[in-house]
């Protein structure tokens, strides 16, 4: 695992240069030669939900991992390819309001080049009603821009529970003012695999967001939820 570490943030960088072809300029690197933690815009009103929080993931992942964060999170906007390109990895509140063809076939050909996407889901019942209608919308979503791709749960002995940190619970979820809600814990996560095989997206009920953003949780909690970002970040970028 240590050869895994000190590897890594070589492979992210690479991989954004990758992302751009052979040509591409140096300067569209993330600034600094730093790994940049960015957010896709879309046209979900809740798209900067506890954006206030990213730093305290910036600030874990720096402290526990050789990755060189940058702590100022950015963002990633869909109408431009070469904004996409900028990193090998995007979070997204949800995809289901991309409804725009060419924003569309941008994250097509982000996810072709070797991108990755995490969709996390927001517990608060506000914002999520009901996670069934939010995995519903976003796999159609995938199925869409991507002819082929398979939209499968994730086993709970799958190495992305354990290729970095060995999580307790696989996935942790969060849950609406702590009170445990079925609807939510019955789901694991969901990997999206191109037609080729590669996983290139992994879609969360589990309000990981909500967990890095201290929300009213069990001890250990936000710990939890910012283990599982940080072991999809490095499954995503070291395979």
């Amino acid at each position: 695992m240590s050869a895994v570490l000190r590897s890594l943030l070589v492979l992210i960088l690479l991989s954004a240069t990758a992302l751009h072809g052979e040509s591409s300029p140096a300067t569209t690197s993330p600034r600094g030669g730093r790994v940049g933690w960015a957010r896709l815009i879309s046209d979900d009103p809740e798209w900067e939900r506890h954006t206030r929080s990213d730093n305290n993931l910036s600030d874990y992942i720096k402290t526990r991992t050789s990755l060189n964060l940058d702590p100022v999170w950015h963002t990633a906007t869909p109408t431009r390819l070469d904004d996409l390109a900028l990193y090998p990895f995007i979070f997204s509140t949800g995809l289901a309001t991309i409804r725009d063809p060419l924003r569309r076939k941008n994250l097509a050909e982000y996810l072709d080049r070797g991108g990755f996407l995490l969709v996390d889901s927001c517990i608060n019942r506000n914002v999520t009603p009901d996670p069934d209608v939010f995995l519903a919308d976003n796999t159609a979503l995938f199925r869409a821009i991507l002819p082929g791709c398979a939209v499968k749960p994730l086993a709970t002995d799958h190495e992305i529970y354990r290729c970095f940190f060995t999580l307790k619970e696989v996935p942790p979820h969060t849950y609406h003012d702590a009170i445990h809600d079925p609807r939510w814990a019955r789901h694991p996560l969901y990997g999206v695999f191109n037609s080729s095989g590669r996983l290139c997206s992994v879609i969360s009920l589990s309000g990981l967001q909500c967990g890095w953003d201290r929300m009213i949780a069990p001890a250990g909690h936000t710990e939890q939820c910012m283990q599982m970002v940080v072991n999809i970040y490095v499954y995503a970028m070291t395979r």
